[in-house]
């Protein structure tokens, strides 16, 4: 259980290092359609290629699309995708998911500019094993 605290606790240093949580509403509506009084959810996904993140309502799938405008005090539900060899560790602790480790999280708009960052890790597969000492095999050996 330390060992997920602290591995949770490093990734949001390191998120906050790189500019990931410290980024709130500092992103741009330039070009998007959007009515009087709307407010604007955006999604990232760090790192990149980590993962994506899908929203109901409004057709968020970053990141393809990842700033939707809203009507004021809407619920949104986010879920976030692994990508193969990555694993969810959980939202940014300064967007609204707070630092949850569920793939889900559901938050109302209220903000003019709402930012939600989905944070990743990469976890690659386990060597293969070497069935006749139970080691994980060289690399090119038999």
């Amino acid at each position: 259980m330390k060992k997920i605290v602290l591995a949770f606790f490093v990734a949001f240093l390191a998120a906050g290092a790189f500019g990931v949580a410290n980024s709130r509403g500092d992103f741009s509506t330039e070009g998007i359609y959007a009515w009087p009084g709307a407010l604007f959810v955006h999604v990232d996904v760090s790192p990149s290629g980590g993962g994506w993140v899908r929203s109901t309502p409004y057709l968020l799938d970053c990141p393809s699309v990842c700033t939707r405008p809203v009507a004021a005090s809407t619920a949104l539900t986010l879920q976030a995708y692994a990508s193969n060899n990555y694993a969810f560790l959980g939202w940014d602790p300064a967007g609204p998911c707070a630092a949850s480790t569920l793939t889900t999280c559901t938050f109302t708009a209220t903000a003019a500019k709402t930012e939600v960052t989905a944070i990743f890790k990469y976890d690659p597969p386990a060597p293969p094993i070497n069935q006749e000492n139970h080691t994980p095999r060289e690399e090119g050996g038999e």
